[in-house]
């Protein structure tokens, strides 16, 4: 059917043709504009996310320059290591006694004169692997006298947390393993002072130990374990009649025995003595070679 429309003689037909026709010649527009701004957008994204990049990678490197522990240096470890001769000063000494220096760090010492003997020194730097060791070392040098007056023993022990060793040393007990005087810093009343902590790498906390007599009362009672070599076969006697203390006491160590020699003795008062002894009863029948690190089990 066919429909008129005045005098135009516009049909039905030729306006849907003439839709139809228009409808084709904008389709292809359109879609080359949604294209077009589908690539800018493209772009646009690209251009974002290496903007964010880039700020990224300045703001690590700047965060990286103001960090006051150089982080990357501390993650360079070969770099952390090879300082510590520069922050404790360890070209200032002749000689060096390095003890149990573990093979993967002997480098770090290699522009230093060092020697594994371990007598009388300025400096010793020792390694330990457990507690029992730290506490060794340290009672080794203090009882041997194994310093000069003035010289320094610097000790590394197994941080908590550490990647190689089971055993470790927390900072936080050592001031009580040691029975440091938090006044002066000295160890058990000696010449020996607790001198300074620094880090030497995700291993090893070094712990530094000075020798000094300068400032030490000339009237106060010896602390030295060396002066009570005598009051040993005294100890015996007071512990005989106890046939388990007195076997687990000649079971110590010279050193040992020298270091509860002088706890017994070094004081004047027979009541104290008396409470003393009976503490060291409890601690050699518990196991435990020192009262600190009786105390220190009873802590866990």
């Amino acid at each position: 059917m066919r429909y008129t429309f005045g005098s135009s003689g516009v049909t039905t037909g030729s306006l849907i043709g003439a839709q139809e026709e228009s409808r084709a010649q904008v389709k292809p527009a359109v879609m080359s504009f949604v294209m077009f701004m589908g690539i800018l957008f493209r772009l646009y994204s690209y251009c974002i996310t290496g903007r964010i990049f880039l700020e990224s990678v300045f703001v690590i490197k700047s965060q990286a320059n103001s960090c006051p522990f150089r982080i990357m240096e501390v993650m360079n470890r070969e770099d952390t290591m090879s300082e510590i001769i520069e922050k404790l000063k360890l070209g200032q000494y002749a000689q060096i006694a390095l003890v149990n220096c573990p093979s993967d760090v002997k480098h770090v010492f290699a522009p230093l004169n060092t020697t594994d003997g371990i007598n009388k020194h300025d400096c010793i730097f020792a390694f330990s692997t457990n507690k029992a060791e730290f506490l060794a070392t340290i009672r080794d040098v203090m009882d041997e006298k194994r310093l000069n007056e003035e010289g320094i023993l610097y000790i590394a022990y197994p941080k908590k947390g550490n990647p190689r060793y089971p055993d470790y040393v927390h900072r936080d007990e050592i001031f009580g393993l040691l029975n440091v005087d938090v006044a002066d810093g000295s160890i058990d009343h000696t010449p020996f002072r607790f001198n300074r902590m620094v880090a030497f790498d995700d291993v090893f906390t070094v712990l530094g130990i000075k020798y000094s007599q300068k400032g030490r009362s000339l009237t106060a009672p010896s602390q030295s374990t060396g002066d009570y070599i005598g009051y040993i076969d005294e100890v015996r006697s007071m512990i005989q009649s106890d046939l388990e203390v007195l076997t687990k006491f000649d079971a110590l160590t010279p050193g040992y025995q020298r270091d509860w020699a002088r706890y017994l003795y070094s004081t004047p008062s027979e009541a104290t003595r008396k409470k003393r002894y009976d503490e060291m009863s409890i601690v050699l029948k518990a196991g435990f070679k020192t009262a600190a690190l009786y105390k220190q089990s009873l802590k866990k």
